[in-house]
């Protein structure tokens, strides 16, 4: 303040009158400090507004992404469900496939051990067939032999027979009397 206001108020109003006027410098700095933290306080209000709403922004979008992954998470547990069911199912296809497969191969194993006695057995019947087909081919030959034979000789006893019947025939045959 400048001295001759000072002294001017100091004459007119005594010191009562200074004491208000510095009051009331007082109250003007600090209603002016006062708009100037009022005025940063709405500053930082409006901050502080601008936060929240980002802040709210972001829970909101992380709340729905948590809804989201929850949902997710629970689709992936009914679908693992699912893959577990399948798979005990899977698993008691396979046992019986299994169980057949062995029953297969156990029939099978037998039935070519019965076939094997049958190719034995077929191989065991040619070979006795061929020996008796030889047998056989040896005793045809044999027979046509004895047959050629027995033709000569059927022939030589029908030539002799038409021989003395022909003597007979024309009377210069011999009989025999008893």
């Amino acid at each position: 303040m400048d001295s001759q206001v000072v002294t001017g108020v100091l004459q007119t109003m005594g010191v009562a009158g200074a004491i208000i006027s510095v009051l009331m410098g007082v109250v003007a700095v600090l209603s002016t400090v006062i708009v100037f933290q009022y005025k940063h306080a709405m500053k930082v209000y409006g901050f502080r507004l601008s936060e929240r709403d980002v802040l709210n922004a972001a829970l909101t979008s992380s709340t729905s992404a948590i809804k989201e992954n929850a949902e997710l998470v629970e689709q992936r547990n009914k679908a693992l469900v699912e893959l577990s069911v399948a798979m005990r199912e899977l698993s008691g296809s396979l046992e019986q496939l299994r169980d057949r497969v062995s029953l297969q191969y156990e029939f099978l194993t037998r039935e070519m051990d019965r076939q094997a006695q049958v190719v034995s057995a077929v191989a065991e019947a040619n070979r006795v067939l061929s020996s008796m087909t030889a047998d056989n081919r040896s005793a045809i030959v044999e027979f046509r032999a004895s047959l050629a034979e027995i033709k000569v000789g059927v022939l030589d006893i029908a030539n002799r027979i038409i021989r003395k019947s022909s003597r007979v025939n024309q009377g210069g045959g011999r009989t025999r009397s008893k």
